[in-house]
């Protein structure tokens, strides 16, 4: 894996057109050549939404501080998770002074989340220091997703949400993808126990069926009571969209918005069914999205 970013890291840095290194890494990831001009697959449309410069996706939607006016307008402020700072900057001081159990992000970019439980004035100085760093980055130009480029810069801390025994809460990402006819199809991967030695995840059919592909594991739903709650969220907060990803947390019986997002794994996520062609999920996926992506115009 190292080595894979390393690449990653040298590619970036050649001469080359947005389109040929994305294509390459697209490549070394899923060892096929993705069509720009006529997408079948799933990868391959996400490869294209990103790339595009004018593409039809809310840039609100991408925004994580943004996209919670449209979480209380679509489906109400009790599903987003309460605020306790936001601003172009932080200082460590002030992440200081917000205490235990916070959750410290950025608004336009991947991987800036630092979860704080004990706040220690040398954690706070740390984690201030990376948040500089992070939002001195134009993101979209540095992955070559120019949604992002759009997004002015912002820092938000989050309450930390109680998980089961303790640990990070249960999270999940619904695959919101709509057809031809304006119905949608749902898939959902259950994230369990992020950062511990127990972390797994699985991926499940609008019906909750487990999906056997690899690189997944093969589980049941872990709270199907809540799954209607979780699709309704998804439906209502993707309604104007021909995909999105929408990415929830469970907390003591309740759903809480996380994100909203356009492009997961950079387009290189592999979909491959256990007994199946390599990549053959990624292409039943994409057969379902109808191309092109979004209906509503950028802000």
């Amino acid at each position: 894996m190292k080595l894979y970013h390393l690449f990653i890291a040298i590619l970036r840095s050649l001469p080359l057109s947005p389109e040929w290194t994305e294509s390459l890494l697209f490549f070394l990831k899923l060892n096929y050549w993705p069509n720009l001009s006529s997408p079948r697959c799933f990868n391959e449309k996400i490869l294209i939404s990103k790339l595009n410069p004018a593409q039809e996706i809310r840039t609100e939607y991408a925004d994580k501080l943004r996209a919670r006016d449209h979480v209380k307008s679509c489906i109400g402020e009790e599903h987003l998770i309460p605020l306790l700072h936001h601003g172009p900057s932080i200082t460590a001081e002030e992440i200081h002074s917000l205490g235990d159990d916070i959750v410290v992000k950025t608004n336009h970019d991947s991987g800036s989340v630092y979860i704080i439980e004990e706040n220690t004035a040398e954690r706070s100085r740390e984690i201030a220091e990376n948040v500089r760093k992070a939002l001195a980055v134009d993101f979209g130009a540095k992955v070559n997703e120019p949604l992002y480029s759009r997004i002015e810069p912002a820092v938000m801390v989050e309450k930390k949400l109680p998980g089961p025994t303790g640990t990070t809460p249960n999270e999940y990402k619904i695959y919101c993808i709509r057809q031809e006819d304006g119905s949608q199809t749902f898939y959902v991967v259950a994230h369990r126990h992020r950062g511990t030695s127990n972390y797994f995840y699985s991926m499940h059919e609008e019906d909750l069926t487990p999906l056997d592909l690899v690189g997944f594991h093969v589980a049941d739903f872990p709270e199907p009571d809540l799954w209607p709650v979780m699709r309704h969220i998804a439906e209502q907060l993707s309604k104007d969209l021909s995909y999105v990803r929408i990415d929830i947390y469970s907390s003591e019986q309740q759903i809480y918005f996380g994100e909203m997002s356009f492009f997961p794994g950079a387009g290189r996520i592999e979909f491959t069914r256990s007994e199946g062609p390599k990549n053959g999920f990624d292409y039943e996926m994409g057969q379902l999205w109808h191309y092109p992506l979004n209906s509503q115009n950028n802000s």
